[in-house]
């Protein structure tokens, strides 16, 4: 009588593995730990400062005094060039009150850790995002007095279309902001793993 040849055991709890799916399987790659989402925080919140009008203030002050003083010494018995002159000082200030707290009521700027947010207008506000892996370019504007205070204007180049130069206006401490949002697109873009170039 002839010996059967040994059929290879299986196991009756185990299911026969498709090939193609077992080969898809071990071939797909993982997604990179830099490249995981990450919570979006926020890493800076700013506005219009004041300080950015301090060479309107100080001009203004000096055209104030100037003017009193020459309606006190010429025409100190004219009134109505004490209406004249009281009216105007009382324009200028106003314009520059006025300029300053539509300034500062309606420009609000927000930088997390993945976008640079900018709202816009008073009544009526726009919210305009721009993704830091967008931004190509980030640079600071600062007068002869702004510099001495600090505050200066910094202008954001990106390829977004709706805002290919975002400028933000009036910013305390502009030299440490602008450092800290060219610091950040440059953390989002080697986490997307998109090349830095130097500026």
């Amino acid at each position: 009588m002839s010996e059967q040849p040994a059929q290879p055991q299986s196991n009756p709890g185990s299911k026969p593995q498709d090939a193609k799916s077992q080969y898809a399987q071990n071939m797909r790659p993982s997604a990179p730990p830099d490249q995981k989402e990450i919570e979006e925080s926020v890493l800076w919140k700013g506005g219009y400062s004041p300080k950015t009008m301090f060479g309107s203030w100080l001009v203004a002050a000096v055209v104030t005094i100037g003017m009193l003083i020459v309606l006190l010494w010429w025409f100190s018995g004219n009134q109505v060039a004490w209406y004249v002159v009281l009216g105007a000082i009382l324009t200028i200030w106003t314009a520059l009150f006025a300029a300053y707290g539509y300034h500062r009521l309606s420009h609000h700027y927000e930088l997390t850790n993945q976008r640079l947010k900018h709202r816009d207008g008073i009544l009526v506000q726009t919210t305009n995002r721009v993704e830091l892996i967008d931004v190509s370019d980030v640079m600071y504007r600062q007068g002869p007095i702004q510099n001495l205070l600090g505050v200066g204007h910094i202008t954001v180049k990106s390829s977004d279309i709706t805002h290919p130069e975002l400028i933000l206006k009036g910013i305390a401490n502009v030299r440490q902001v602008a450092d800290a949002i060219d610091d950040a697109r440059r953390a989002e873009r080697r986490r997307r793993g998109v090349f830095v170039e130097s500026i």
